[in-house]
């Protein structure tokens, strides 16, 4: 069966709501007709046959004059809906007269569009969406034996020459769903009804039968007599209840792993702010340094006294933030490979770690001074992108490997129903043409939402926050910060500086390790102020030079090898563009190269069968005429080829999806081959 079973579900209750009170539930069972006397349509029988139908539909007040006519390629029947009228004219193909229960068949339809035409029913917009309720009425109606036997006919007929003798198979196939859906809605209809299994298989076929044993056999989950009764109703509830409930449960559990990781969070949180406590402090006493002292030798003992002060500071916050390293490098391991780069230029909002003021900052840089305007905290925020990690060669990457199913088309509910009338597929002389694929299970896959499925609506918080929006003044950009050394006075005590004191060099210890002492001491090397800071991790808050680039899933070469339906998905989760080749492992070609941003992943697809070798090279500023970047370039080798196979039966294509990171993971499976520039071009070819 290639339609969801939950549409023929939905048609039956239409109809149930419409009619269901006016019928009288009852079957009719198959009856004998003669079609055809002497090689032509029997009349009188049919039209014997057609009032037959019509007094089980109701439609005794109306007088059917049934004739046998050319139709229409592939149409079996016509019924005139047009006047209203006592008398209706339904018009039979020739072809099916041939066939006793294909002619009971095109008449329970072509009548069941009378009842729903007297009855006002109509569904959907389609002449199809109409002629599929129509097959599901008749089945509704009761007529679903009949259409069960008729919907499908075969004759076989021998044939000898010149001493062969050969057999000639003939179906035709008449209703606008296949024998497999008739069987469901047949089955369906009878379970709802309470009839019972033997009255339901009597008078079917061998092959009508057996469709509906196979159905039963299926989804014998929805044919439960149960759902009639409130006992069965209430042993229903309790099932989907304690499946939901399972379903709680297993969020529950994920909420409750949150919800510890949260208070972990929280905990380290909290202790990084205490740890700027002593920081402020320092602040403090630096600034109270740097006012005017007319006396050098008190001048002499301040800066002593706030050295030694600070360092005991600072001694403090590395002690903190030393207990908390343990900490802090599973929360690193956790987020390093988890970063998603920002929608646009939005601003970030960080909070105060000494009052919690909620700041809204520029994103994209790594270093710069803020100012808080409550307590006038004045602390550095990074908003850059996570740091990277080390040598690509020196971690693993990450590949995974799936199989998929692609179900063909032709499965489609809409694609199913081909023709415009009622559908007849006669094929004289030869065996007619095999059904369609199906999905594996017999249903199309839909897009169409799960009723079961629970949504969760994530919830606002009450009253948030409302972030400060800081000045000018309040963002200290360090490419434009300038030290300015303080006033100048005049010494009373007429002695230029400590130095000039006898033994004043050795009157000042060298700072101890863990600060720096701003003034005439020297910096450490790695402990330079910001201002001088060019280069490395630390970075001047300047907006980054332009440099050129593409749009992922740009396309450098013209695809080739676009046959299969293998699909490459690609990762790039360094903070460089990349350039990623894919080349045929047995003849060298290059069948895809295309560009892809930093931060950012594509997947390329139609990929043929066979074995392939992935290349890529990262960097910035993308030059088109040489195809290279020209800063920060690297090249590599995945580590491993991937091989896609693809197979197809009746039923779906089967076909292999790959998944790679270009960044190392913490989880990766395959090393990485790093590649000179020569290397890397002898490979791929060029330059």
């Amino acid at each position: 069966m290639k339609e969801k079973p939950i549409a023929f579900l939905q048609l039956v209750r239409h109809l149930e709501e419409a009619v269901g009170e006016r019928t009288g539930y009852a079957l009719l069972d198959p009856f004998s007709c003669q079609t055809l006397m002497d090689g032509r349509p029997a009349i009188v029988a049919i039209q014997s046959a057609g009032k037959i139908i019509a007094q089980h539909l109701g439609l005794a007040d109306y007088v059917f004059v049934i004739v046998v006519t050319n139709q229409k390629p592939n149409t079996a029947g016509h019924i005139e809906l047009d006047h209203s009228d006592r008398y209706v004219f339904v018009e039979l193909s020739p072809e099916v007269c041939g066939y006793k229960d294909a002619v009971l068949a095109v008449l329970c339809h072509e009548l069941s569009h009378k009842f729903l035409h007297t009855h006002g029913i109509k569904i959907g917009t389609t002449v199809l969406e109409q002629e599929f309720l129509t097959d599901v009425t008749a089945v509704y109606l009761g007529l679903g034996k009949i259409m069960l036997n008729g919907c499908e006919c075969r004759s076989v007929k021998q044939r000898t020459q010149d001493g062969k003798t050969s057999t000639e198979t003939h179906v035709l196939r008449t209703g606008y769903i296949s024998r497999d859906c008739f069987a469901f809605v047949y089955r369906l209809v009878c379970a709802m009804r309470r009839i019972s299994r033997d009255t339901c298989l009597r008078g079917l076929s061998v092959a009508a039968r057996e469709a509906v044993q196979a159905v039963e056999s299926k989804y014998a989950n929805w044919f439960s007599p149960e759902f009639c009764g409130a006992n069965g109703v209430a042993m229903l509830g309790d099932d989907l209840k304690a499946m939901v409930e399972a379903c709680q449960d297993e969020a529950a559990a994920r909420h409750r792993t949150l919800r510890t990781i949260d208070e972990t969070f929280r905990s380290i949180g909290t202790r990084i702010n205490k740890s700027h406590m002593p920081l402020k402090e320092a602040q403090q006493q630096i600034a109270w340094l740097s006012e005017p002292q007319p006396n050098p030798h008190i001048l002499f003992l301040n800066c002593v006294q706030t050295r030694e002060s600070i360092a005991e500071l600072l001694s403090i916050h590395e002690l903190q933030m030393k207990d908390l390293l343990p900490e802090l490098k599973q929360v690193e391991t956790m987020v390093s490979w988890r970063y998603r780069p920002r929608r646009g230029n939005s601003d970030e909002i960080v909070e105060c770690p000494l009052d919690g003021s909620s700041l809204r900052v520029p994103v994209g840089r790594k270093r710069f001074l803020v100012t808080c305007p409550s307590c006038k905290y004045r602390f550095l925020v990074n908003t850059g992108q996570d740091r990277e990690a080390g040598d690509l060669g020196q971690v693993p990457w990450k590949l995974i490997r799936t199989s998929k199913v692609l179900v063909p088309p032709s499965s489609c509910l809409v694609l199913a129903l081909l023709f415009l009338g009622y559908v007849v597929k006669p094929a004289p002389g030869t065996i007619s043409d095999s059904p369609a694929p199906q999905t594996a299970q017999g249903w199309t896959v839909s897009d169409s939402p799960d009723p079961f499925t629970l949504e969760q609506q994530r919830k606002k918080p009450e009253s948030a926050p409302k972030p400060i929006t800081l000045s000018d003044g309040d963002v200290d950009l360090e490419a434009n910060r300038q030290q300015t050394p303080p006033p100048q006075t005049p010494d009373p005590w007429a002695v230029k500086s400590i130095d000039d004191e006898p033994g004043g060099n050795a009157a000042a210890p060298p700072p101890p390790k863990g600060y720096t002492l701003q003034g005439d001491t020297p910096p450490r090397p790695h402990d330079k102020p910001l201002v001088d800071v060019t280069s490395g991790d630390v970075e001047l808050d300047q907006p980054p030079s332009r440099v050129r680039s593409l749009p992922t899933g740009t396309r450098l070469i013209a695809d080739h090898l676009t046959t299969g339906h293998g699909e490459l998905e690609v990762i790039n989760g360094t903070r460089y563009d990349a350039c990623l080749i894919v080349m045929d492992a047995s003849t060298q070609l290059q069948v895809r190269k295309v560009y892809l941003r930093a931060r950012d992943s594509l997947t390329l697809g139609r990929l043929s069968s066979g074995e392939y070798s992935v290349f890529f090279q990262t960097g910035e500023d993308w030059d088109n005429s040489t195809e290279d970047f020209n800063r920060h370039a690297s090249y590599y080798q995945f580590g491993t080829n991937l091989t896609f196979e693809e197979t197809s039966d009746a039923e779906a294509i089967h076909y292999q999806h790959h998944a790679i990171t270009l960044n190392p993971v913490l989880s990766g499976n395959i090393q990485a081959n790093s590649l000179n520039k020569a290397q890397f071009h002898s490979f791929v070819g060029g330059m």
